[in-house]
């Protein structure tokens, strides 16, 4: 979540109903994944992608896949929204694909126009399309109106499919959460002083644990498709959905918030040769998501 007085307030990415992509926030029991749900279940099954891909390497790009365009169409004054089939498994495109909900909101300067610039909202778990609606107008007038402003839901969020499906209802969710530190919270102590140190370490070992029982509900419930929602795929899909909409000619602008800044610095890092204007901005730190022991020692 991030805050800026361009935006009015805080940036909360609410659910879309996966069915409309071109509404705007819809509320309701049939939920997505939200951030405290999709960082547990990445880290449960998808973390070795974390651990083998973190600001480590360069990364092939993949074949375009068997759509190669978006279809767009108009979803409201000056944003045009469509979809794009991508591999489930950019390692083995046998497995299927997962089908992205995309949005833009146009350049209205057209002689001066730069291309496009890609933003993610962070979360983790925040819906791209719900963001592009709130804040698109504001960052296309912060740029002069100079780019068109892409946003996307990625995998297992709102318009995205395959959805992650942690709980039957939002009642089955706060029961799951009660008591637990997403409900109250940690304890702020200072961590100068050892005492306080070990206690805050104990916290962060119980979060962990309560973190595991609830990536293992979304993974009962999700089934297969819980591997590939991973940071890694979704910086595939930014990649991806970069050469579609600009060509594979053109660098990739990126501006991420919060947890936006770890796709944007694992982007900068799987795909140097593809970088352009990145910004990160309100930056989370990838070693203490990637490394417990970083945070426990």
């Amino acid at each position: 979540m991030e805050k800026n007085e361009i935006f009015k307030g805080p940036m909360i990415c609410e659910p879309l109903d996966r069915r409309d992509t071109t509404q705007h926030v819809q509320h309701g029991q049939r939920r997505v994944i939200a951030g405290k749900l999709w960082l547990a279940a990445s880290a449960l099954v998808a973390g070795w992608h974390l651990h083998r891909l973190a600001c480590k390497s360069s990364i092939h790009t993949a074949p375009i896949p068997h759509t190669d365009k978006i279809e767009w169409s108009s979803c409201g004054d000056n944003y045009e929204c469509g979809r794009l089939l991508v591999p489930l498994d950019y390692q083995d495109e046998s497995l299927g694909h997962a089908d992205l909900s995309v949005g833009r909101y146009l350049a209205k300067n057209k002689t001066s126009r730069l291309g496009s610039l890609f933003v993610n909202p962070g979360g983790p778990g925040g819906s791209g399309m719900s963001f592009l609606y709130r804040a698109g107008p504001a960052l296309a007038t912060l740029l002069d109106d100079r780019y068109d402003i892409v946003s996307w839901d990625p995998r297992g969020i709102n318009g995205t499919t395959p959805g992650v499906d942690c709980f039957a209802s939002q009642t089955d969710q706060d029961i799951a959460f009660s008591h637990t530190y997403q409900d109250v919270g940690f304890e702020a102590r200072n961590l100068s002083d050892p005492v306080d140190r070990a206690v805050y370490a104990q916290q962060v070992r119980k979060a962990d644990a309560e973190n595991a029982v609830i990536a293992q509900l979304c993974l009962n419930r999700t089934g297969e498709a819980l591997r590939h929602v991973g940071t890694a795929t979704v910086v595939r899909d930014l990649e991806l959905l970069s050469r579609v909409i600009e060509g594979p000619e053109k660098l990739v602008n990126f501006w991420g918030f919060s947890y936006g800044t770890v796709v944007g610095s694992y982007f900068v890092n799987m795909f140097p040769e593809r970088v352009g204007n990145v910004t990160i901005d309100g930056v989370v730190v990838c070693v203490p998501l990637l490394h417990r022991s970083h945070i426990l020692n």
